[in-house]
Formats: C-alpha cells, sequence, structure tokens
C-alpha cells in the first residue's frame, strides 16, 4: 500500500513530496522521482510532525536504537493562512458588491440619490476585482498579444479606459447622452455602408479607395459594440448575459435548437 505522507516546498523551491510505502518487507520511505533504494524503517519507529512559528515543518523519526533521522522543510501552513485571508477578503467585497447592488436597483434613475449611489455601487465593484486580481490572478493575466480571450476582458478594459475620459464615472452622462455616443457610431458605420454602395452603383463622391473602406467596415462596427458595452454598463446589466439570454429566448419561442 503506497501513501503520500507529505506534500511541502524546500527552501530551494523544489517540490518535495516523500511517499511512505507499507507493505509485507516494513515500512519505506522515498523522495518521489528518486532512483535511491527507499529507506527502510524499523518494525518499532516513532514519527512526528512539528510545525515551528515560522512555518517549518520538520518530520523526525527514530528506531529503538535510539537513531534520529530528520527532515526540515517549508511548511504549507502559511500559505494556506495567506490563501485563507485572501478568501476573505474577496467574500467581503463580493457581500459590500451584492448590498450596494440592492441599493442602486431599489433608487429610481430619475431619483437626486441615483448618481451617489451609482458611484458607491462602482466604489464597490472596484473593490471586488482589486480582491479578485489578489486572489484570482490568473483571471487577470495578460493575453497574448493580438488575442481576445473573453468579452469580460474587453468590457473591464472598455470601462477601464472609458473612466480617463470620465473620472466621475458613467453616470456623469445621463442614459440619453450615451444613446447620443451611440446612434453617433451606428451613424459613422452608416457612412462607411453608403460609400461601399456608391461604389457598387458606380456613382462619384468618395474620397476612399473600395480597399480602404472595407478596411474601416469592421472598426466602425467595433465602435459600436464598445459603446453599446458602455451604455449597458451605464444602465447595470451584462451586454453578453443579456445576448444570451436573448438569443436563446428567441430560438424557444421559434422552436430552433440553437441555444448560447
Amino acid at each position: 500500500m503506497n501513501r503520500t505522507l507529505l506534500n511541502v516546498k524546500v527552501p530551494s523551491d523544489e517540490t518535495l513530496v516523500i511517499n511512505v510505502m507499507i507493505n509485507r518487507d516494513g515500512i519505506f520511505l522515498q523522495r518521489e522521482g528518486s532512483i535511491a533504494p527507499p529507506l527502510k524503517l524499523p518494525t518499532e519507529v516513532a514519527m512526528y510532525f512539528k510545525i515551528d512559528t515560522e512555518g517549518v515543518v520538520t518530520l523526525q523519526w527514530s528506531d529503538v536504537s535510539g537513531d534520529v533521522t530528520v527532515v526540515r522543510c517549508e511548511s504549507w501552513a502559511v500559505k494556506v493562512n495567506d490563501a485563507v485571508g485572501r478568501q476573505n477578503v474577496e467574500f467581503d467585497a463580493l457581500i459590500e458588491l451584492t448590498e450596494r447592488w440592492r441599493r442602486l436597483q431599489m433608487t429610481p434613475v430619475v431619483d437626486d440619490d441615483y448618481p451617489g449611489a451609482r458611484r458607491v455601487y462602482e466604489v464597490a465593484l472596484e473593490r471586488f476585482r482589486e480582491a479578485l486580481k489578489v486572489n484570482r490572478p490568473e483571471w487577470f493575466s495578460a493575453p497574448a498579444p493580438g488575442v481576445v480571450t473573453d468579452f469580460v476582458h474587453v468590457s473591464q478594459m472598455n470601462l477601464s479606459r472609458c473612466l480617463r475620459w470620465h473620472p466621475e464615472g458613467l453616470q456623469s452622462w445621463s442614459l440619453s447622452d450615451w444613446y447620443t455616443a451611440l446612434s453617433g457610431e451606428v451613424g459613422e458605420l452608416g457612412n462607411v455602408i453608403k460609400k461601399l454602395n456608391r461604389n457598387r452603383d458606380g456613382l462619384p463622391g468618395n474620397k476612399e479607395t473600395p480597399a480602404e473602406l472595407w478596411a474601416m467596415l469592421p472598426k466602425e462596427c467595433a465602435d459600436v459594440v464598445l459603446y453599446l458595452d458602455l451604455l449597458a454598463q451605464r444602465v447595470g446589466f451584462d451586454l453578453m448575459i443579456a445576448v444570451r439570454d436573448k438569443f436563446n429566448e428567441t430560438s424557444q419561442r421559434l422552436g430552433f435548437p440553437e441555444r448560447l
């Protein structure tokens, strides 16, 4: 029967796994991956663990002859305690964010208190994001250049950049202000399509070549999506969740199998 007894890190940051092997021939200790023969323990052996104040764990065993063998390793205990602390900060931030969101939902948009409630919510949201960055850094790791992993990252960066122009928050513009900005981007997209139609019909008036217009088309579409995302964040809903729900609702209503 094999059992892993210890999985810790030594000061050199080299992972150390000590396996305990118990069979008919006795009890053996062997470092995982080692080609050296396992260390056989005497039939009568005393073994104990000790963790000191610096987080160092000591594994010690002695045989009946009095010979003592000691293995000292850096303990995972300190790292576990740190992880629990980070988790608690994340949970506290999430609780606060949930409470701020509930208060915001209870405040009418036309109420004089709405801008302040919205700002308090955005502060709580930023605090929660900072807690996530510390506790779950892999969620915020930079993607490879030119690679967009998901729309959540796009939305986060979109808001972060927007706050450089609107340091008072998204609520510094009214819903109609954001709609006007979105309409402007839709108008620029429509202008490109109008010029492509001119080219299709052989009409004069375009300063851009057809190749330049086709290159502009995806950029204008992207501007529309980015402003639509900011409008959604201004109102307080996740654009991609709304897209998913609406897509699935339409598929269900029409009896189509496609689902997001």
